[in-house]
This record gives structure tokens, C-alpha cells and sequence, in this order.
């Protein structure tokens, strides 16, 4: 959310042709954040009111699928940001979810959010398998060696990963914090 903020600060003042001071784009950003996660609590506590007022499921249901782009929308119709505003409206009611919730409406919720989901990540890779052949093909002839760069940060990428978890496994305590060795520290 933080880096969503400084980007679409730093749009619009490439949009305006010039920047501001530091101070007014310090004060721009966290007028962004703090407008978006007050409206996004406040967008919240309704909803936990709609929540205990209802105890039909499939309401329930539909007002927990809608949530999250009714806070979106209201944040960026304000122009805060809607990620920040998203992000602490899920932490309120993610922290409250079992008092406004009994068990069928959380596992009918959880269900329909799985496939959400799941449909939304295929929608994504669809979308960039169906767009990379024509970006690589656009780019300029000096930039055919966009293969070879990609293959080197993955190999890099995963050389770290590598390292990372071979490493840990050497550190007593690191990936089992229940080891012997490392309650004695």
C-alpha cells in the first residue's frame, strides 16, 4: 500500500510537469494514508453494523464479497487512497470476524473467497501469458537480450532462496523455534 501511495504521488506530480516541495509532498502522501485508513475504518464499523443486524447467510455472504470495492470506491470517490483504505478496513474486521460471524456464514465465506480467488489469479496469468508475446516483440532490437536477463535474476532469485534456507537450517532455532538449542540462549 505504501509503494501504490508513493506511486501515484510521484503520477501526479510528473502529471502536473513539475514537483513539489518536500514538505507538500510529504504532507500530499500522508494525507493519502491517514484519509484512506480512516475512511476505510469508518467504512468498516458500518459494515459490522450490517453484519449484526442480519443473520441470513447468503447475506451475509454477498455483504463480505462486496466489502472490500464498496471501501475501495468510497476511499478513492474521497481521493485517499483506496489500497491503504481496503487494507485497514480487512484488518478491523479481520480482528472482529468472529464475533460478527457464526460458523455457517464464515465457512459459506470462506468458500466463496477460495474461488474468488482462484478465479482471479487464472484471470491474471491469462492476461499476462496472452500480453508477454507481443511486449517482447515490441521491444526495440538493443533489447533482445531481455531472455537472457530474465534467466539470470531467476537463477539469482533462486541461488537466494537457496542460501537463505540452507543457511537456516545450519542456525539452531531459526526454522524450528522449538529446538533445544535455541531455548538455552
Amino acid at each position: 500500500a505504501t509503494s501504490l501511495l508513493l506511486f501515484r504521488v510521484v503520477v501526479a506530480g510528473v502529471a502536473a510537469g513539475h514537483f513539489a516541495s518536500p514538505a507538500a509532498v510529504s504532507l500530499h502522501f500522508l494525507g493519502l494514508g491517514v484519509g484512506g485508513a480512516a475512511i476505510g475504518i469508518a467504512c468498516a464499523v458500518v459494515v459490522r453494523t450490517l453484519h449484526e443486524r442480519t443473520s441470513d447467510t447468503v447475506i451475509e455472504a454477498v455483504i463480505a464479497v462486496i466489502t472490500p470495492y464498496a471501501i475501495f470506491v468510497a476511499a478513492e470517490v474521497a481521493h485517499t487512497s483506496g489500497v491503504t483504505a481496503v487494507v485497514f478496513g480487512g484488518l478491523y474486521l479481520g480482528r472482529r470476524r468472529y464475533q460478527m460471524l457464526r460458523g455457517p456464514s464464515r465457512l459459506r465465506i470462506s468458500h466463496i473467497y477460495d474461488v474468488l480467488v482462484f478465479l482471479l489469479e487464472s484471470a491474471g496469468c491469462a492476461i499476462i501469458g496472452l500480453d508477454l508475446p507481443g511486449l517482447v516483440r515490441d521491444l526495440p532490437s538493443n533489447e533482445h537480450n531481455f531472455a537472457l536477463v530474465s534467466l539470470a535474476v531467476t537463477a539469482a532469485l533462486l541461488a537466494t532462496r537457496i542460501v537463505w534456507v540452507a543457511g537456516a537450517a545450519f542456525l539452531p532455532g531459526v526454522l524450528d523455534p522449538t529446538d533445544e538449542r535455541s531455548r538455552r540462549r
